[in-house]
C-alpha cells in the first residue's frame, strides 16, 4: 500500500514545534539532528526511500508548541529549561517509536521464531549487557555506594577472609576504607558477647554473594565495576525468569517480550539490578519458587523440594520477603 503524502498542515505544525524549541533555548542544541533529519525528509526527490520510514515520524515536534502556554506554569528560568529539554526528550522518543515501528516488528518476528534455550539466551545477554553498560557509565561518572550499600558490604570480607559475622574490624579498624573513601563509617549493628564484637543488623544474604570479591585486593573504581557488573547477572536472570512466567500467563510470544521489557527496564528493578541492594535477588528467590510450585510441582516431585529451599533461603535477603 503506497504511502500517504505528508498533509501541508502536518509539515507546518512540525516546523512550528521545531521553530518554538529554537526560540525558547531550553533544549539547546539538542534539536538540531532531528531537524536536520526532517529537513533532509522534506527535501529528498520523489522516487528517493523516505527518511526513517516517513516525515510523519517527526510529528511528536509539533508538541513545541505546547511551550506557549507551558509559560503560564513554571517557577522560574531553570525550572522552565528544565521542562522544555524534557517535552524534547519525550519527543524524540515518541518519533523514534514510530520510526522503529517496521524494523521492530521484524526483529519481533524474527526473535518469536528462535527457539525457547535461545531466546533465553538473547534475553539474558541482552540484559547483562545492559547493566554492564549502566554499570560502567556509573563507575565512570564516580558514583559511590549510597544507602545501606555499605554496611551490606562491610559483611563481606568478614565472610571471606574472616569466615564469621563479626564486622567489628570493618567499622572500628578502618576496614571500610578498603571499598568505601571516607573518615569514619557508622556502625550499622548491635555488639554481640565476647570481646569486640558487633554483628550487623543486616542480613548477609547479598553480602555472602559479593564475598569472592574479597579474595582478592580490589580498589574503586574497579571494584564498583566489576560488584555492580556481577549484581547485573541477577538482574538479567530475573528478566529470564519473568519472560518465562509471562509465557505461561499468555498464548502470545509477543506480548511476553514486550511485558519482559517493561519490567526489566522500569525503575526500580533497572536500577535496582546493579546497585548492592537485597531487593532483586530476593525477588529472583521467591520467583523462582513460585514458578516451581505453579508450573512444575506436578510433572516433578522434587520441584516442591526445591520451591520449599528457595523460599527458605529468601529470608537471609531480608525477613520481609
Amino acid at each position: 500500500m503506497p504511502n500517504k503524502r505528508p498533509s501541508l498542515a502536518g509539515d507546518l505544525a512540525i516546523l512550528a514545534g521545531f521553530a518554538t524549541f529554537f526560540l525558547f533555548r531550553g533544549a539547546g542544541l539538542l534539536c538540531l539532528p532531528p531537524f536536520a533529519l526532517f529537513l533532509f525528509a522534506c527535501l529528498k526527490k520523489p522516487g528517493m526511500r523516505p527518511v526513517a520510514g516517513s516525515r510523519r515520524c517527526f510529528l511528536p515536534f509539533a508538541a513545541g508548541l505546547l511551550i506557549w502556554p507551558m509559560r503560564l506554569f513554571y517557577w522560574d528560568r531553570a525550572d522552565f529549561e528544565a521542562r522544555v529539554r524534557n517535552l524534547l526528550i519525550l519527543a524524540a522518543l515518541s518519533a523514534l517509536f514510530f520510526c522503529l515501528r517496521r524494523p521492530a516488528r521484524r526483529w519481533l518476528r524474527c526473535f518469536n521464531g528462535l527457539g525457547l534455550k535461545k531466546r533465553l539466551l538473547a534475553i539474558f545477554v541482552t540484559a547483562e549487557l545492559l547493566f554492564i553498560l549502566a554499570a560502567a557509565v556509573l563507575t565512570q561518572r564516580g558514583v559511590a555506594l549510597v544507602g545501606d550499600a555499605p554496611h551490606y558490604l562491610a559483611i563481606s570480607p568478614s565472610l571471606a577472609r574472616d569466615h564469621d559475622l563479626n564486622v567489628f574490624n570493618q567499622y572500628f579498624r578502618g576496614g571500610f576504607k578498603e571499598f568505601l573513601d571516607v573518615e569514619k563509617l557508622a556502625a550499622h549493628g548491635t555488639w554481640g558477647k565476647g570481646y569486640k564484637r558487633i554483628y550487623s543488623y543486616h542480613l548477609p544474604g547479598i553480602s555472602l554473594t559479593l564475598a569472592p570479591f574479597f579474595f582478592f585486593t580490589l580498589s574503586p573504581p574497579l571494584l564498583y565495576f566489576l560488584l555492580r557488573s556481577f549484581l547485573g547477572l541477577f538482574g538479567a536472570l530475573l528478566a529470564v525468569l519473568v519472560y518465562l512466567f509471562c509465557l505461561r500467563l499468555w498464548p502470545s510470544r509477543s506480548l511476553a517480550i514486550f511485558s519482559t521489557l517493561v519490567f526489566s527496564l522500569s525503575a526500580p528493578i533497572f536500577f535496582f539490578s546493579f546497585h548492592i541492594f537485597p531487593e532483586v535477588q530476593a525477588m529472583l528467590l521467591v520467583l523462582s519458587a513460585l514458578y516451581l510450585l505453579f508450573f512444575k510441582a506436578g510433572e516433578n516431585e522434587k520441584a516442591s523440594l526445591w520451591a520449599g529451599l528457595l523460599l527458605g533461603a529468601a529470608i537471609f535477603w531480608g525477613v520481609k520477603y
